[in-house]
């Protein structure tokens, strides 16, 4: 990672002023304000993975408000408490760091962080995005940091310990390729997840859900499993069929079908958990 702007390089009574600057044409366009000028400190570091930027920064508590005129798409992680306010909705980030926030710069919104902000982002080109994902329902709202998030987050900062810089051009490209796919993966997973979540708690059976999104009962129940839901009425409990099936396609090699492979990206991703209402033996 290069350091774009740091305020122990500008004379302090000055320091917010470029900061603003410097924001605006590397982060987003914004109104920016803090508390206190006099005392106000900020550094920014950035990287670039061919289409994709990595950028982090710190700085005292402030305040922005975005008014829609960006164009661009921002995987952010926050590690510092901050409120994130739409026109209807908003939300608070934790010291915690428990959920990743893909926000579109076209809709307007306010952000104000209420410590000492340190901020992870990547900047994210819209039609590599766009042709992998369906973004509608996924935007501006918080993705729980778990699973394949998890696993993102974690090549987020490995890439920034290890710095952009010192890839070949050949590899940073790489780099970034694969960090778009694997959002993607992570925002499908979660997009499937709630839609199940939802069909499942207006009673459909796994069939009826199957028939919604597209997906066969056998792949709902592994996801229904996942997600720790009981069966619906008319549903068949989660038990040795899928497992002995799932057992027949890797003796087979898993050739069989994409079938296989839906199911197999569920039931294999997960935590062990008991069958049937059994307790796993200790």
């Amino acid at each position: 990672m290069q350091t774009v702007f740091s305020t122990a390089d500008v004379p302090p009574a000055e320091a917010f002023d470029y900061w603003m600057d410097v924001a605006c044409a590397n982060i987003q366009k914004a109104e920016r304000e803090t508390l206190d000028r006099r005392s106000f400190y900020a550094d920014l570091q950035a990287g670039v993975l061919g289409v994709v930027a990595i950028l982090a920064w710190q700085s005292a508590p402030s305040f922005s408000r975005c008014y829609g005129t960006d164009d661009d798409l921002i995987l952010t992680l926050h590690s510092s408490r901050t409120v994130i306010e739409f026109s209807d909705r908003f939300f608070e980030t934790g010291r915690n760091a428990n959920a990743i926030y893909l926000m579109d710069s076209r809709e307007p919104h306010s952000t104000r962080a209420l410590e000492p902000h340190e901020r992870l982002q990547v900047r994210l080109p819209r039609a590599e995005m766009d042709r992998r994902v369906h973004l509608a329902d996924l935007v501006n709202r918080p993705l729980p940091l778990k699973g394949d998030a998890r696993l993102l987050v974690a090549l987020v900062r490995s890439l920034v310990r290890i710095g952009p810089s010192t890839l070949s051009p050949e590899a940073a490209a790489l780099a970034g390729d694969q960090l778009l796919d694997l959002l993607s993966v992570a925002l499908r997973s979660e997009d499937r997840s709630a839609r199940i979540r939802l069909l499942h708690a207006e009673g459909l059976t796994d069939r009826q859900i199957g028939r919604r999104i597209r997906l066969e009962p056998i792949v709902v129940r592994a996801w229904r499993r996942r997600l720790g839901l009981s069966p619906n009425k008319g549903d068949a409990p989660f038990g040795t069929e899928e497992r002995d099936w799932l057992a027949l396609q890797l003796a087979l090699g898993g050739k069989a079908d994409g079938l296989f492979q839906q199911f197999r990206e569920v039931l294999l991703n997960v935590p062990r958990q008991p069958l049937g209402g059994q307790k796993d033996p200790d």
